[in-house]
Formats: C-alpha cells, sequence, structure tokens
C-alpha cells in the first residue's frame, strides 16, 4: 500500500486545524494520514490504495489552496527499499517569480514542461527549438499534425505571421481564441533579425498555415512576464481524449519527458472549451467546435466530410479500396486501388510508385477479391490517392493530412479540369488521365479543387437554390473560398 508525503509551505489565512478540514475527505476514500505542523507550513503522510489518491490531489489541494497562501507544493513517495521518501517522478508545483523563472528556464533550455490549468494539463515547449518540438511529436504521437502555437502580444506575431484586420481582432477578443493564419516569407535580414524568436519549421511541415493565440489565461499571461519567445501548447487528453486533471494520470499518459509541473495556484475560473477559427472569405468561421451553419428550407446542402461527399444528392462514384491492417485507409493503397479500377495490371507495374512488382501484384490480386477492402464515396480518398500518386505522401498520421499537404501546394491561378460526368445521380471525376499527363502535385491538387468547386457550383445552379457548405473538408479554405466564388458568379445565395 502506497505513502504519499505532500509538503506545503506557506501562510495560513486564518487559525486552522487542518486535520479536522481533510477528515471527510480522507474518509470517504479510505485513507489513513499524519499531519504535522512545522514553521512555515505542513506535512502529510498519507497512506491507502494507489486509485484514491488520483480522486484525492485535485480536492486536497482545493482545499489547502482556501486555507492556505501556498508558496510551495512537494510530493514524494515512500521507498521501502531505502526507507526514505524519494523524490520518483518529483512534482514541483509553485507560484513564486523563482519557480516562474525556473519554468521559464527550462523552456528557454528546450526542455518540456507541463503547465496546471483549471481544465486540466497543458504541455509545453519552446515554438522555437527543433529538437524540443521532435520530442513533443514522439511523446504525443504526432509526426506530422501543426501544433498551436501562443505568442506573447499582437507585435510579436505580426512579425512572423500575415494577419487581416478581422484576424487581429479574433486574437484580441474576450474569447481568446485560436486563429488559424498563414505565416510569412521572411527575407534573410529578417530571419537574422528574429532569430530568437524564429518559429521551427516542425511547428506544421505540411503547409504555411499555423493555429495562433495570445496567452488565453491569468496563468499564460503571469508566464508570459518573463518571456519573449513563442510557446508550443497542447492540452494532455489521456487515450479518450478526456482531460488529464491528475499529476499521476499525466505521468501515466506521457512517461517522464518532462521533470517540471508548475502549478501558479492562480484564483483563475474554469475558462470555456478552446475554440479555433480562420477567417473564410472575409468571415470568421469556428472550426473548433465545429460550427453548424445556417440553412433555409429552400436551400440544397452540400456536404464534404471523411465518411461521404453528398452535393444535393449525387454522390462520388464509389471507389473500391484496399485497407491498410489496421482498416485505416492510407494515400498509397488508395493511389494503387485508383489505378486498379482504370489500368491493365502491366501498365500499373511499369509505374513508378512506392512498392515493388511483387507487392503490386499480391496487392492487386487482394483488391481484385476484395479481401480487407471497402467501397469509399469521399473527396478525402481522392486527396489521399494524389498525395500519394505525386509521391508526396504514402502514409498518413491523421485522416486529414493529404488535404492539409493539398493546401500547401494549391496554386489558386490553376484552372485546368480533370474530366468528369454527372449522371444518374453519380459524379465521376477522372483523375489517371490527367496524372499520366502531369503528376506535380501542384497541378493534381488545384484541379481537384477547381473540379470540385466546378462541380458543386453546376448543381446548385441546376437547382436554382441557396446553398449549405457542411463538413470537415470544408475546413479547406481554398476549397471554401474558390466554391464561394462560383457560387456568386451564379448569383446563389449560401451559407457556410
Amino acid at each position: 500500500m502506497p505513502v504519499y508525503q505532500y509538503t506545503v509551505k506557506g501562510t495560513p489565512y486564518h487559525t486552522i486545524d487542518l486535520g479536522t478540514q481533510l477528515q471527510p475527505l480522507l474518509d470517504s476514500l479510505a485513507l489513513s494520514a499524519e499531519i504535522r505542523e512545522m514553521k512555515n507550513g505542513f506535512v502529510l503522510e498519507i497512506r491507502g490504495e494507489e486509485n484514491a489518491f488520483q480522486k484525492l490531489e485535485p480536492e486536497l489541494l482545493k482545499t489547502l489552496t482556501e486555507h492556505i497562501n501556498i508558496q510551495s507544493y512537494a510530493k514524494r513517495e515512500y521507498n521501502r527499499r531505502q526507507k526514505r521518501f524519494t523524490p520518483k517522478n518529483f512534482i514541483d508545483t509553485e507560484k513564486t517569480e523563482d519557480d516562474i523563472k525556473k519554468a521559464v528556464r527550462l523552456l528557454g533550455r528546450g526542455q518540456i514542461i507541463a503547465l496546471q490549468t483549471p481544465r486540466g494539463f497543458h504541455i509545453l515547449c519552446n515554438a522555437t527549438k527543433t529538437n524540443s518540438i521532435k520530442t513533443l511529436r514522439k511523446m504525443l504521437n504526432q509526426p506530422t499534425k501543426p501544433l498551436p502555437v501562443i505568442f506573447k502580444n499582437l507585435l510579436s506575431v505580426e512579425k512572423q505571421v500575415l494577419l487581416s484586420p478581422k484576424e487581429k481582432t479574433l486574437l484580441t477578443s474576450e474569447e481568446h481564441p485560436f486563429v488559424i493564419a498563414k505565416k510569412r516569407n521572411l527575407h534573410r535580414l529578417e530571419k537574422e533579425r528574429y532569430k530568437a524568436t524564429l518559429l521551427s519549421l516542425h511547428i506544421n511541415p505540411l503547409n504555411r498555415r499555423i493555429t495562433i493565440a495570445l496567452p488565453p489565461s491569468a496563468s499564460y499571461r503571469k508566464l508570459y512576464e518573463e518571456i519573449n519567445f513563442p510557446i508550443i501548447s497542447v492540452e494532455a487528453t489521456d487515450s479518450r481524449g478526456e482531460s488529464i486533471r491528475s499529476e499521476e494520470m499525466l505521468l501515466e499518459n506521457y512517461g517522464e519527458q518532462f521533470k517540471y509541473i508548475l502549478n501558479m495556484h492562480l484564483n483563475e475560473t474554469q475558462p470555456p472549451r478552446q475554440t479555433v477559427y480562420q477567417i473564410v472569405y472575409g468571415v470568421p468561421k469556428r472550426i473548433v467546435p465545429p460550427h453548424e451553419p445556417e440553412t433555409t428550407e429552400e436551400s440544397i446542402t452540400v456536404t464534404l466530410d471523411s465518411q461521404q461527399s453528398d452535393i444535393a444528392g449525387y454522390k462520388l462514384s464509389p471507389l473500391k479500396i484496399l485497407l491498410d491492417e489496421n482498416g485505416q485507409e492510407q494515400p498509397a493503397l488508395s493511389a494503387l486501388s485508383l489505378l486498379f479500377s482504370r489500368l491493365p495490371k502491366e501498365e500499373i507495374l511499369a509505374l513508378s510508385l512506392p512498392f515493388d512488382k511483387t507487392e503490386i501484384e499480391a496487392l492487386y490480386e487482394k483488391w481484385k477479391e476484395g479481401r480487407n477492402t471497402a467501397q469509399s464515396t469521399s473527396l478525402l480518398t481522392l486527396f489521399d490517392a494524389i498525395a500519394s500518386l505525386s509521391g508526396e505522401l504514402h502514409e498518413k498520421h491523421f485522416d486529414e493530412e493529404s488535404l492539409q499537404v493539398a493546401e500547401g501546394h494549391f496554386e489558386v491561378c490553376e484552372e485546368d479540369l480533370f474530366d468528369y460526368t454527372i449522371e444518374n445521380g453519380t459524379i465521376t471525376v477522372d483523375i489517371l488521365s490527367e496524372y499520366l499527363i502531369n503528376s506535380n502535385l501542384k497541378h493534381l491538387a488545384s484541379t481537384l479543387v477547381n473540379t470540385v468547386s466546378t462541380i458543386v457550383a453546376e448543381i446548385a445552379q441546376e437547382k436554382g437554390k441557396d446553398v449549405t457548405l457542411k463538413g470537415n473538408l470544408f475546413d479547406f479554405r481554398d476549397l471554401t473560398e474558390l466554391t464561394i466564388e462560383k457560387l456568386e458568379e451564379a448569383d446563389l445565395r449560401y451559407f457556410y
């Protein structure tokens, strides 16, 4: 049965019998405690079942904060072999200026720390340190997913990010949201001038968009009194995606990659769930949590998401695709499946693909027999396929990765279209004929976006009704804006 020692340094707000205050809580969790008063605080030695401590610690800290002006709060575990309390997974959570400076010093050196907030723990690292970001990505198991960055103030943002007036208004609003904006192309002298605060390219290796915010709470504002560089801030979550609120769960889920946990014990109210916006066609659109667009009874709905593509009842022609061993779609397998559906095996074997000939022949038989395959009607499958056919992305680490890759290569001046047909409620898009002529991703991505927006406008014009754009693929800003432009050209109203 574990024994933990909690050392609380600080001055009580009033005369307090800590044992009396804590006894109901300890009894409810079947814990026993020995409490000793010292010159500048208290020492609590608590014994009980391990799972009880997970429930104890948030309430313990809450009770202590109510009665004591805490200067430091440390926890140690009793080591039976050494017969003493040892700092295994030592946690030091303090609010003094020296301890904030310690956290800042660690961040400056490229270390990863955790910050306790009213909503749970956030994991922080220096956004200018590439090695630190690589370590964070390994910890999160997110090799490529764009990471959110918090800047000290608007001036520091504008040095590296292009901001429209509406993006500035969002960033400085009381909601304190994250905003998706575009990085500036810095010239050599600017890179040298901003060297100390220059963002690492590893924040978003897929395109030039970046998710940014200003300090969203009192804890972050206090931290930024001491630092000038931008920091990456990621919410710590468990395997179910729920916020982690206890130190034990934090270490259990993320290991000992960080050695320092900062809790400033500020009297903060629990903020609302963090929101993410981007400006689309001059209007703020909420990405997280997803925004439900307005609509009218007469409007038609265009839904483009990870699972399906439905344009006012017209669906993409189903494509039989191979799945990986986990039953997931992968760009290379989607590309190969597209080739299998249109070309003879002999022609496919002559192409430059990320598989050897033996693998292609085995996968062809598997696809032909329908083993470990699925029917896809999602536009995302086509983005996966072109990302792989162009040689840019063969294996994805999150659902919309190929969409992010396409966004990084989209060229607005491209006006080419893939051949397509709309018959009997089915939309068929011929990507391969163009691919065999020009396999450049910039060309393929731009042509696919242009083709989809043209199809949406054509169907909407035929129906002669307002259009509601829904689904996470419309988070791809260029796709949404190009679609809106074509709807406006057709003099149609739209909602998104």
